[in-house]
């Protein structure tokens, strides 16, 4: 039934009821009733008659009023019917030896059984005071008007009123203008089926209604929402740099820049001691773009005096960890210091350096890992020894700790090495959120390169 239209069954349903409604008014019609009588028995006078139909109903007739008194609803097979001499009772034998005895006035007098058999024939006594009656098994009863068995005279002259039809009979069908006076309460009368139909097309009449209602309203269909925007992470290098998107302040990196609006957006990022940085950015349906970048330092006017530097010899004596420790120095010379001394490592001892650079992220804090980050960046990009930089922090992927794994993803996607693509979507299926977060990213920002 899915999809089937629902103003058609409507349509159907309202055309039953209509057929049914007509069906059960035209039932209830007197000029209607069913004519397919079975037994007919007369007054003596013939001013009164009574008729039983084959679905088991009893007519009382009324000659000299031209009207049906009454009619009953006998409920089981009817097998003969009498009515007394004077038209004042009414006697039907049924199927099972039942008998019913009913006044003029149709009401039931009393209802017996006499033996178990169909009675038939049944008929009135000469003075109407006994009915006398007969079964299929030929059993005989004489019964008073009470309903209790009498003793039949001896001798009779009295001719009994027959059950079956008189030839001379000139009624075949009730006619048109007759109304019963009592509606048979054994069954659903007329008005009964009249009012169901008339609630049934109430009930269609509302549904009718609604349907009409909701198609004015119109359709109440929920449509898919639009395109969801995209969202920026902003992450430079150093960190704390001002975002601005199309000139508006949103934070300070690393920041999150959610819902974002679809199309080119210009980036800024600035940070005192440092150059600006714009790029433009064009955002998709669903996209979290990756705004990182790495801010030059300015080149500070020379102070008065001039800036301590150690002795080169004093500077080799230094060990790698010793470096990166003074990585996190405060000031911004001693760090520099540190970082010239870690290149001049890398491009005279080579690998070793780099591997023992690598190492030390897992020992350092999340400041210094974020320096030491920028320095294999940098060595990557601009040291002669940058191949062999970059083939060790894809190899680290494949032995370090989460948090160091996803600062050399997001080293590896700055780079836009495509010598990285394979460890980039091994890293994809990491356990760890960021890993996997930041794989995804780099990888696509590889991709696209």
């Amino acid at each position: 039934m899915k999809g089937f239209p629902k103003n058609l069954i409507l349509i159907i349903l309202l055309s039953v009821s209509i057929s049914f409604l007509i069906a059960c008014v035209s039932a209830s019609d007197p000029s209607t009733i069913n004519n397919n009588y079975v037994f007919t028995s007369y007054s003596a006078d013939n001013s009164h008659y009574v008729k039983s139909t084959s679905d088991n109903q009893v007519y009382y007739f009324d000659s000299g009023k031209n009207a049906v008194p009454w009619t009953y609803n006998i409920g089981s097979y009817i097998g003969s019917i009498a009515i007394s001499p004077d038209g004042s009772h009414v006697a039907v034998g049924c199927g099972g030896g039942l008998i019913y005895l009913f006044d003029q006035q149709g009401n039931v007098l009393w209802k017996k059984s006499f033996g178990n058999s169909l009675i038939s024939p049944i008929s009135f006594s000469e003075d109407g005071n006994d009915v006398d009656a007969s079964n299929a098994l030929n059993q005989a009863f004489y019964i008073n008007l009470d309903g209790d068995l009498a003793v039949r005279p001896e001798i009779t002259d009295a001719i009994p009123t027959p059950s079956e039809p008189l030839p001379s009979t000139p009624d075949t069908q009730i006619p048109a203008n007759y109304l019963p006076g009592i509606v048979d309460t054994t069954g659903i009368s007329w008005s009964g089926y009249i009012g169901w139909g008339i609630i049934a097309l109430i009930i269609l009449w509302i549904l009718w209604v609604n349907i009409s209602n909701r198609k004015k309203k119109g359709s109440q269909v929920k449509y898919p929402p639009p395109p969801q925007n995209g969202m920026i992470y902003a992450e430079s290098i150093p960190s704390g740099a001002k975002i601005y998107i199309d000139g508006t302040y949103v934070g300070v990196s690393p920041v999150t820049i959610p819902n974002v609006w679809l199309g080119s957006h210009s980036l800024k990022a600035t940070l005192n001691g440092y150059d600006s940085n714009v790029q433009r950015i064009t955002i998709n349906a669903g996209q979290t773009a990756l705004y990182s970048p790495t801010l030059r330092k300015l080149t500070p006017p020379p102070p008065n005096p001039p800036t301590r530097v150690p002795h080169p010899a004093q500077q080799q004596k230094l060990s790698i960890p010793d470096l990166i420790t003074q990585l996190g120095a405060k000031t911004p010379q001693d760090r520099e210091e540190a970082q010239k001394q870690l290149i001049i490592k890398v491009n005279t001892e080579g690998k070793p350096a780099i591997q023992q650079i690598i190492k030390e992220l897992e020992k350092q804090p999340s400041g210094i890992k974020r320096e030491i980050v920028n320095l294999l960046y940098y060595l990557s990009k601009e040291s002669h020894e940058g191949q062999k930089a970059t083939e060790e922090l894809i190899l680290a992927l494949t032995y370090s700790s989460p948090e160091v794994k996803w600062l050399i993803i997001q080293t590896l996607g700055r780079l836009k090495d495509k010598r990285a693509l394979s460890a980039l979507e091994a890293a994809v299926l990491d356990t760890d959120f960021l890993v996997k977060y930041w794989a995804i990213i780099s990888l696509k920002s590889i991709q696209e390169s």
